[in-house]
């Protein structure tokens, strides 16, 4: 039993949106509302989102910095496609999963399974039986990431990976 966590990073300057999947074996809520309560911030009500301006928010920058600690405690997953496949993102998730689980040895037991909320699914029903996945996995869907925290361990995952294809491809000159 593990706990995964699916948020995405849509970059239209690169044409792409990078999702990724944090896994623990162990939920990540307490890792990440204690990192909140660290830096004076309200778990619940206050959330780290890569797509708040960091600039001169000593907080948020704190908090990213404590939250990036948990890169050593998740593996991770990724998803990359074209923004043109934006609506379609969920369904090549769950694809994802499907792969992550069969290629770990994770197939047995329910893992908890958490999408961020505006993840966009085309088939998601039908995908999700085609992949026998509803066998292997509780399925949350529009989960708020200020109750599933976890989730924001996914929405920096997702940042940073985009910021490093971004790097790459030659779009952005920050160094991560």
């Amino acid at each position: 039993l593990g706990y995964f966590y699916f948020d995405e990073s849509i970059h239209p300057r690169g044409e792409f949106i990078v999702g990724s999947w944090a896994y623990a074996e162990e939920d990540l809520n307490e890792f990440v509302f204690d990192a909140i309560k660290e830096v004076g911030l309200v778990p619940g009500e206050d959330e780290f989102k890569s797509s708040a301006l960091m600039l001169n928010n000593k907080k948020q920058i704190e908090l990213r910095d404590k939250l990036r600690k948990s890169f050593s405690k998740v593996r991770i997953g990724l998803v990359v496609a074209p923004i043109s496949e934006r609506g379609r993102l969920g369904d090549e998730a769950l694809k994802c999963l499907s792969k992550i689980l069969n290629a770990n040895g994770l197939s047995i037991g329910k893992h908890e399974v958490f999408f961020d909320q505006g993840v966009s699914f085309e088939r998601k029903n039908s995908v999700s039986k085609e992949l026998e996945l509803e066998n292997k996995c509780n399925l949350n869907f529009e989960q708020d990431s200020r109750k599933i925290s976890g989730l924001q361990i996914a929405d920096i995952v997702a940042h940073t990976l985009s910021i490093i294809l971004l790097e790459k491809l030659g779009l952005d000159t920050k160094q991560v």
